[in-house]
């Protein structure tokens, strides 16, 4: 779509080639994007950012790579998708473990042949307790870490001055439950329930450099 609207868009991306690309995607190392010093006017990520250990070189590499006056967007999970997905761990649980519904769409714990009390031990654990998203430690600390505080305190302290803060108005869950709902159904969900994302609007307080 930002093509058709006459912009130049670059996607790097870690990791194997996707099966269903709809745009080049250039791999990187994820550590250092391979562009000169100041070549974009928007660095943009969705649903990226809390799954990086060294969050703050990506975001300082990210910087240098902005023309001067130029923006992040970054979209983030929030406390609210956090909670529900934990909710909906234990509807996943119901349906396909109690009741055992096939569900193919949505992610969940197996248990690794061959059955040992220890795969059964680490098949309980999981369907218990619902697994971390991202880097953090756990699903509870998720709460706090994908906050909408947390994440502004964060880029703040990194040296990024808050430009926008919104929430991006759409619901949904690591399950996909709900995956007949379309957009408008999920806008009004979001209204009720809260949203599942949010975007910030971030520039650099100082230029950044290779150097």
């Amino acid at each position: 779509m930002l093509t058709e609207w006459g912009m130049d868009v670059i996607s790097i991306d870690i990791g194997p080639e996707p099966e269903d690309l709809v745009y080049p995607v250039r791999r990187y190392d994820g550590l250092h994007i391979p562009f000169p010093d100041q070549s974009f006017d928007v660095v943009f990520s969705s649903n990226v950012l809390e799954h990086v250990d060294e969050l703050k070189a990506l975001l300082n590499d990210a910087a240098r790579v902005l023309k001067p006056g130029g923006i992040m967007v970054h979209v983030l999970p929030s406390a609210t998708w956090r909670w529900w997905t934990m909710l909906m761990h234990y509807v996943w649980v119901l349906q396909t473990v109690v009741f055992r519904r096939k569900n193919t769409e949505t992610p969940g714990p197996k248990i690794h042949k061959p059955y040992s009390p220890y795969n059964l031990l680490r098949f309980g654990w999981a369907i218990g307790f619902p697994h971390a998203h991202g880097v953090y430690a756990n699903a509870f600390a998720e709460l706090y870490f994908f906050s909408r505080r947390r994440w502004e305190k964060f880029f703040k302290s990194a040296g990024y001055t808050l430009i926008d803060v919104k929430p991006v108005g759409v619901f949904y869950t690591a399950y996909k439950l709900l995956h007949g709902l379309d957009v408008p159904q999920r806008k009004k969900l979001a209204a009720r329930l809260g949203s599942s994302c949010t975007l910030f609007v971030l520039k650099a307080s100082a230029p950044r450099s290779s150097d």
